[in-house]
């Protein structure tokens, strides 16, 4: 068989993402209530992470649509507060890896993110592409982005082992023909891939 092609999420795999502190804030910013607010927030936030629309235009939805008072700054700082130290090992396995086999992200997020994950996480520039669910105007656990990851990998798609934190993609990758597994830890990644190369 094929050499493996690595490919990890961001969050909750790469490094952990917290929201408390994000909705603690946003709730404050809350008027009236309209409707079912978190449901509302969900419908919009996927949207923005498909690449629907841009972050402004997110921002703007946020505030209209669901009665938030707040300014593009203060927004901006509070978004991208979620993310914390990375993953423990990860960053390890990652360096052992990357000049054996080819290691990829792949990774449901939008643009301030990525924006701000690229200044702030030096991980990511061992990774030899990022594929973002934006970029592609796709998300997990749509089969169509393990398509279009897979399409421009030029691979068979049994050679792509992939790691999540969230069972559905891992189930929708496993349908798509990945080696696809729940994350648990560092020591979990590397023992997988050890197993394929040898």
């Amino acid at each position: 068989m094929k050499n493996p092609i690595l490919i990890l999420d961001l969050g909750n795999v790469v490094f952990p993402i917290r929201f408390e502190k994000f909705d603690v804030w946003l709730n404050s910013c809350k008027g009236e209530t309209v409707g079912e607010f978190e449901e509302q927030f969900h419908k919009i936030y996927v949207n923005y992470e498909r690449g629907d629309f841009d972050t402004q235009v997110f921002m703007n939805r946020l505030r209209s649509e669901l009665n938030l008072t707040f300014n593009d700054e203060k927004f901006r700082e509070m978004w991208v507060s979620i993310w914390v130290e990375d993953t423990v090992g990860i960053t390890e396995v990652v360096s052992d890896f990357k000049d054996k086999i080819s290691c990829y992200v792949l990774s449901n997020t939008n643009a301030l993110h990525i924006e701000h994950y690229l200044k702030t996480k030096p991980i990511l520039s061992m990774f030899k592409k990022l594929y973002l669910s934006h970029e592609l105007k796709s998300a997990k656990p749509e089969s169509e982005i393990y398509k279009k990851v897979t399409i421009d990998l030029d691979c068979e798609p049994e050679q792509i082992i992939f790691f999540d934190d969230k069972s559905q993609n891992i189930e929708s990758a496993k349908a798509y023909g990945w080696d696809a597994h729940v994350f648990e830890n560092a020591d979990q990644v590397r023992s997988i891939v050890e197993d394929r190369m040898n």
